[in-house]
This record gives structure tokens, C-alpha cells and sequence, in this order.
């Protein structure tokens, strides 16, 4: 029964991440806002839920921890990249409340590890968050936000989901690269400049 369910969510870890691999990379490279491009993003948001699922199952029956924070980093912004789609002003539920707290007492524990990888990607979880509260305080206080601000945040969220998953492949598929945890940040290092700049040519310049 153990290794049944193992190959199951096996599966569904492998050919999940193909996905959102796969679709995460023509979303680069269609017109932003176009039918495709909200085709394939829907594609690629469940494709990462199929991630979430399948690493945390793996990495809890099979005790990696490391596997189980960087699901839950990408869980983080998967949801809140598709989330404010759906609630451009940004106001907070129940839902966002508690997601929110998730992720700070995930990004907390990765930087406690004192893993270089882990301790990175916390320290930006941790980021986020703190970008996430300064956003709600401001909505609270009935304080205008920049009327593309949701855009920004689809942005870097979906974006982060994506180096998530490219890293995973890139860790998988690239053997006897030294040292490991260059690697590991690599897309880290490539895709935020990437990501910034369409920050500035979609929301500043707009």
C-alpha cells in the first residue's frame, strides 16, 4: 500500500510539474492578458496545486523537510498570485488571514534551518508578507492603492510559483554542478530582474 500511494503521488509530482513547467513557459511569451494567456495560467495554477499536493505527501511520508517548505513557499504564491485576480482591491478574508499566517511561520522555520537554500527563499516568504501586511494596513485605513497594484502582485507571485518549479526541474535534471546551492538560486538570480521589468513596463509606465 506504501508504495502504491508513493508511485501515485509520485506521479502526480512529476507530470504536475511538467505542467506547469511547461505552461508557465509559453505564458512568457504570449501577449499578457490575451485568451491564451488566462487558458494557460489556469493551466499552470492547477498544475502547481497538483505540486502542492503531491510534495507535501512525499515529504511527510517520507520525512524531507526540505521538500515540505519549498511546496509550502510555492502554495503561498500560487494561491495569492491567482487569489487577487479575483480580488483586485485587495481586501482580506478569513482565507488570506490564515494563508497569510502560514506563510509567516513557514518562512520563519526555512531561515531557522540555516540551510542556504531554505534560509533565501524564507527570507523572501518573509518579504512578501511583510508587502502583504503593509498592503492590508493600507486597505484598512481606506488608503488609495496604485490602481494596478493587484497586477504587480499577480506578477511577482505567479512568477515566484514559476522559478519554483523551474528550480525543482533544474536540481532534478542537472547533475554534478558545484556548488549545489548556486544551482538551487540560479533561476532566482535570472527571472526577478526578468520580473521586475515587466513590473515596470505593465504598472509604472501605466
Amino acid at each position: 500500500m506504501e508504495t502504491f500511494l508513493t508511485s501515485i503521488f509520485l506521479f502526480l509530482h512529476i507530470s504536475s510539474g511538467y505542467l506547469a513547467l511547461s505552461s508557465g513557459t509559453l505564458i512568457m511569451f504570449l501577449r499578457k492578458g490575451e485568451s491564451w494567456h488566462k487558458k494557460l495560467g489556469l493551466l499552470f495554477y492547477w498544475s502547481m496545486w497538483g505540486v502542492v499536493v503531491s510534495s507535501t505527501f512525499i515529504s511527510l511520508w517520507k520525512n524531507i523537510p526540505f521538500l515540505f517548505f519549498m511546496g509550502n513557499f510555492v502554495f503561498y504564491q500560487n494561491y495569492s498570485g491567482r487569489r487577487v485576480l479575483k480580488n483586485k482591491l485587495q481586501i482580506p478574508d478569513f482565507w488570506d488571514y490564515l494563508v497569510l499566517v502560514f506563510a509567516t511561520v513557514n518562512g520563519i522555520a526555512m531561515v531557522y534551518t540555516l540551510n542556504i537554500v531554505l534560509s533565501v527563499f524564507g527570507i523572501l516568504t518573509l518579504f512578501l508578507v511583510f508587502t502583504d501586511i503593509q498592503t492590508i494596513v493600507k486597505v484598512k485605513r481606506n488608503i488609495s492603492l496604485h490602481p494596478k497594484a493587484w497586477l504587480s502582485k499577480h506578477l511577482g507571485m505567479m512568477m515566484g510559483a514559476y522559478i519554483g518549479t523551474l528550480t525543482a526541474f533544474i536540481v532534478v535534471n542537472v547533475n554534478d554542478f558545484s556548488p549545489v546551492w548556486l544551482l538551487w538560486l540560479a533561476p532566482t538570480f535570472l527571472l526577478v530582474p526578468l520580473m521586475r521589468y515587466w513590473n515596470w513596463k505593465f504598472i509604472r509606465n501605466s
